[in-house]
């Protein structure tokens, strides 16, 4: 019985000294993916099967690293599936689509990784995509809501009222006053004026419901040539919901709308934006006489024209393609009406186009003065030429590597952005772009730069510590600037008697909240203290970023009954929070049932000191305690890997767990750095985040490790 204690002290002690020397180097919370969020882009480890694939996907699937593959099938999964619903009546619903938080951290992560793996194309095309859908969503939402005032289902009361009435400016607080109630639902009858101002307003909706959707396909399209796969299902979703307000909407238009024959047609179809496409035809009314001497707008594709008929209903008008794709070969032209207009058209001809590429002109400036973090910053720009400015052209806004906004041109070609600055660009002179157009449209992709002056802001850092077990401190702070908003996504030091124990990350008001375990060689010299008093600090400072640095102090009692007895019976340190340190507490107090939950596999001790044994024994354990402690298996799968791993890359003991994976990261082969990855977040959640974890989620992480464990050791053989 004593061997078998001196064999297990031995092996605890080896654990102790490992996970000790983690938490006094390291990060105690965060997780390279965690911008994610859920989990939702932990990276898969297995191996791509490309025995069927098409060899242009495998070819860039390998531009990818594990992260980015994983995040933009799961980006594609949502894109595919058309999961968005905006096929129902209910506004709200609309709403919570608008949302999609996880599409959207999906999106947001893989366009950031991305730009470290030349995938941009891609990336743009999700970004796009996640736009696009926004719009549309909100553009259906919007037509249902001016509708439901139409055929009179709208309620008007309480907080609907000053929406409504700040939405329709022909509907005034008295109107909505002098309404009669009844059963609490407030119902509103419009006269004819209203009726008729509240059709325009229909139609200019469903033409936007019309314009959005084309958007959201074309998108889709551009997905597809890049990933060379198909994504029917979400087209089909739009044109379905699409086909839904159309209906609803021809009840509008034979109530209220003059119908017109529209002809369209061109001599000569080839041009670009800098030389238009002559387009001619007549207008006539539904009975076929002419609408002569008429003003009437026309759109093509994305742009719009005002342009009037003569005498025999004929007109001429002269399109710059801006927005199409290059291999487009016609365009389709229709009547729009305008804001007092009460016209439509019967038809939309096509006519043939071949167009050719021009670069435009590009303006963007900022207003002469400096700007701190969350101050508005003014950007006007406009894309376009001498012969007027292009309509819906796309753009972003980008400094110091952060895209600040995206969207696009107005009618008239013009940029006018009000924007929080965030933090992260740096304090000083810095480049400002605006990028515009993309690839494979008739305007080529160009950009102008400008130069914006960032001012450093003060922040003021505070922090709160109490204790909440014997060794264990929860602490809780905030990251603020003076007389303003908390700063979200801030990186904070936290110390311990100015030993840094690791990190946190500010919330979304700028708060952050966090536990720390307190090594043993911080709380006090005495072999018989029994309390010990610690400085507690958080500090905050990032050179990249325009906020100041600042930090903050704090004192704990730290209670302790046990300290000497703990510390004697593991020799050397004490080991972190979780299952193992657990473990080792009930061992020293000769409690017989800790080995209930934690078993000695035989041999186990004698391995972790033996060459070539280690990774296998500690693998046996983790396997052994997998089904009742899912949360040791965990560790001890973690320190199985990294044993291994150390032999045969050369790393050091004193390297927090993201220290050791960037040191392999360098030299070992893909598959071993994907799989220390995932086990290292997988460790991390358990040991710093305290996250619960079940068998399930355990056991694919400890048949990886074992994988790579064998090949290694059964290469060394």
């Amino acid at each position: 019985m004593v061997a078998r204690d001196g064999r297990l002290n031995r092996a605890v002690i080896a654990l102790a000294i490992v996970g000790f020397l983690l938490l006094a180097g390291g990060v105690l919370v965060g997780s390279v993916i965690s911008g994610a969020g859920g989990g939702i882009g932990t990276p898969s480890s297995e191996a791509v099967d490309t025995s069927q694939q098409n060899p242009q996907d495998i070819e860039s699937q390998r531009d990818l690293s594990a992260i980015e593959r994983q995040l933009a099938e799961r980006a594609a999964e949502r894109i595919q599936s058309g999961e968005i619903d905006l096929s129902g009546d209910d506004v709200g619903n609309i709403r919570e689509s608008l949302g999609e938080s996880e599409f959207n951290a999906l999106v947001e992560r893989y366009a950031e990784i991305s730009e470290e793996t030349g995938s941009e194309n891609r990336a743009a095309a999700f970004l796009q995509i996640r736009s696009d859908r926004q719009a549309y969503a909100a553009a259906i939402a919007d037509y249902q809501r001016a509708y439901r005032v139409y055929n009179g289902t709208a309620n008007y009361s309480d907080a609907e009222t000053e929406t409504v009435v700040e939405e329709f400016e022909f509907i005034t607080e008295d109107d909505v006053r002098s309404n009669e109630t009844t059963g609490g639902t407030t119902r509103f009858k419009l006269n004819e004026s209203q009726e008729r101002a509240l059709a325009r307003t229909l139609e200019t909706r469903w033409y936007r419901v019309n314009r959005t959707a084309d958007r959201l396909i074309d998108s889709y399209r551009t997905l597809e040539e890049i990933d060379n796969e198909s994504y029917a299902e979400g087209i089909e979703t739009v044109e379905q919901s699409r086909e839904n307000v159309s209906r609803r909407h021809e009840r509008v238009r034979d109530e209220w709308f003059v119908r017109l024959q529209l002809t369209a047609a061109t001599s000569d179809p080839k041009g670009s934006f800098l030389d238009p496409i002559e387009v001619s035809g007549r207008v006539a009314h539904a009975d076929g006489t002419p609408y002569g001497n008429g003003t009437m707008q026309l759109r093509i594709n994305d742009q719009r024209y005002v342009t009037e008929t003569n005498a025999t209903g004929h007109y001429t008008v002269g399109y710059r393609p801006a927005t199409i794709r290059t291999n487009a070969t016609e365009v389709p032209v229709e009547i729009v009406p305008t804001p007092d207009s009460m016209v439509i058209g019967l038809t939309r001809p096509n006519v043939p186009v071949d167009i050719e590429r021009s670069t435009p002109t590009v303006a963007v400036s900022t207003p002469p003065r400096d700007v701190g973090f969350n101050e508005t910053l003014t950007v006007t720009g406009h894309v376009g030429g001498d012969a007027g400015g292009a309509a819906n052209v796309s753009y972003r806004v980008l400094t110091a590597g952060n895209a600040l906004v995206e969207g696009r041109t107005n009618e008239t070609g013009h940029i006018d952005e009000e924007l929080p600055l965030p933090a992260d660009v740096p304090a000083g002179d810095q480049q400002l772009r605006l990028a515009v157009g993309d690839s494979n449209r008739a305007l080529t992709p160009t950009n102008e730069t400008t130069t914006v002056t960032v001012r450093e802001r003060p922040t003021e850092l505070s922090i709160e510590a109490n204790q909440t077990d014997e060794r264990t401190i929860q602490l809780a702070g905030e990251l603020v600037v003076p007389d303003g908003p908390g700063v979200p996504g801030r990186s904070i030091e936290l110390l311990v008697n100015g030993s840094n124990l690791g990190t946190t990350t500010t919330g979304v008001n700028g708060t952050f909240e966090t536990s720390l375990v307190v090594p043993e060689s911080e709380i006090g010299s005495g072999a018989s203290d029994s309390a010990a008093t610690l400085s507690v600090g958080a500090a905050y400072q990032d050179e990249r970023a325009n906020l100041g640095a600042s930090n903050a102090e704090t004192a704990v009692i730290l209670t302790t009954e046990t300290l000497w007895g703990v510390l004697a019976g593991v020799g050397l340190f004490v080991l972190i929070a979780g299952g193992v340190g657990v473990t080792v507490l009930s061992w020293r107090r000769g409690q017989s049932d800790s080995f209930e939950t934690f078993e000695e596999p035989a041999g186990w001790s004698d391995a972790l000191v033996e060459d070539g044994r280690s990774s296998e024994s500690l693998l046996e354990s983790a396997y052994d305690t997998l089904a009742d402690r899912p949360v040791i298996a965990a560790q001890l799968g973690y320190a199985a890997l990294r044993t291994c791993l150390e032999a045969e890359y050369g790393g050091q003991s004193a390297q927090t767990h993201w220290e050791f994976y960037r040191a392999c990261e360098a030299s070992a082969d893909e598959e071993i750095v994907t799989t220390l990855r995932n086990v290292t977040e997988l460790y991390e959640r358990v040991v710093f985040a305290s996250e619960p974890i079940s068998a399930e989620t355990v056991k694919p992480m400890l048949d990886r490790t074992e994988r790579v464990v064998g090949s290694m050791i059964g290469a060394d053989e």
